[in-house]
């Protein structure tokens, strides 16, 4: 019989267990018990509290590793690859950045995190969780803008998927008639809140935003691009801000230091040096209005170069603010 060990010793012994395991090493139930003076009850109780331990590390940092035992050679090791699992700092990450971004009403934003956190921790960990975000939660305002039709954006998800042709009514923020277009699917993007399909229509390229599509008619016609003319939703997202279409431009302006790290993460594709105090930024964009409104909300620390026209609004919206500040 086993003599009874001190918690110390006991300790030693858990240590030399995981130490054997985690360095690949198949252990023998039976050998190890003789070798250490366990009994198999003590043994597959040292086993479950390293079961326990393997979880709560996966957990913390997302790796997927746990204890097997093979039936046949009474043998326990570590099975598993590192960075497989969502740990739960990623998966707070990512229910923050849900809550954060206001893209859904409450009552789905709820349902959705109830999910994700069901799918991916165990109870305790999904409450603990929900504890966490309990208050942002609580003051979760809905966002202004009316919720998108789940239907219409797993058609459109389709449409692009399958490289159809579809036709959508629409209605223009500044017109309260509904329009019909005929777009050739390119891709369904997020952007500041918003959900928008882009597509190809007569006029060109063109975003419309998902919650103000009221119908779409998928007419199972298939077209085709040459390579290098296909749509790229990577490029577009760089060179669309606030998803505005309009004439490809190249824009210049000077910031300075402190606006500088702001507008890099609005305007990922822009290339920047340094002169004296201000930076100088360069980037090619879709239109005015996007790149407008994001260097108008920088005030005086920016001063837009070229091209002429925008300057030229620039100019014209500076002057404007100032004379409702009077």
């Amino acid at each position: 019989m086993a003599m009874k060990t001190s918690k110390s010793s006991k300790t030693e012994a858990v240590l030399d267990l995981y130490d054997a395991l985690r360095h690949g090493k198949r252990v023998q139930r039976r050998e190890w018990c003789q070798e250490h003076g366990l009994t198999t009850k003590t043994f597959e109780r040292y086993i479950a509290n390293l079961r326990d331990h393997l979880y709560e590390k996966n957990m913390r940092t997302g790796q997927r590793q746990t204890i097997d035992f093979n039936q046949e050679t009474e043998t326990y090791h570590i099975t598993g690859k590192e960075n497989t699992w969502i740990s739960d700092g990623e998966l707070i990450a990512i229910c923050k950045i849900l809550i954060a971004v206001r893209a859904f009403e409450k009552k789905d934003l709820l349902s959705l995190l109830s999910r994700l956190l069901t799918v991916v921790v165990s109870k305790k960990g999904k409450e603990e969780i929900e504890k966490l975000m309990k208050n942002e939660l609580y003051l979760y305002e809905d966002p202004a803008h009316e919720s998108m039709d789940r239907n219409i954006f797993f058609n459109l998800v389709s449409a692009v998927q399958a490289h159809h042709v579809v036709r959508l009514t629409y209605k223009k923020p500044e017109d309260e008639a509904l329009s019909t277009y005929t777009v050739k699917a390119g891709a369904v993007l997020f952007d500041r809140s918003y959900f928008y399909f882009i597509g190809q229509t007569e006029d060109g390229e063109r975003a419309f935003r998902l919650d103000r599509i009221f119908d779409t008619v998928d007419s199972g016609k298939t077209f085709t691009e040459p390579y290098h003319n296909r749509f790229q939703p990577g490029i577009y997202r760089k060179q669309a801000p606030y998803m505005f279409n309009g004439k490809k431009e190249h824009v210049s302006f000077l910031c300075s230091s402190q606006a500088l790290e702001p507008l890099l993460n609005q305007l990922p594709s822009a290339q920047y040096v340094r002169e004296g105090e201000h930076c100088r930024v360069d980037l090619d964009v879709e239109g005015e209005e996007g790149i407008l409104m994001i260097l108008l909300a920088q005030g005086s620390r920016v001063k837009i170069l070229s091209p002429k026209k925008l300057v030229e609004r620039w100019v014209k919206e500076a002057e404007a603010i100032c004379r409702m500040g009077k």
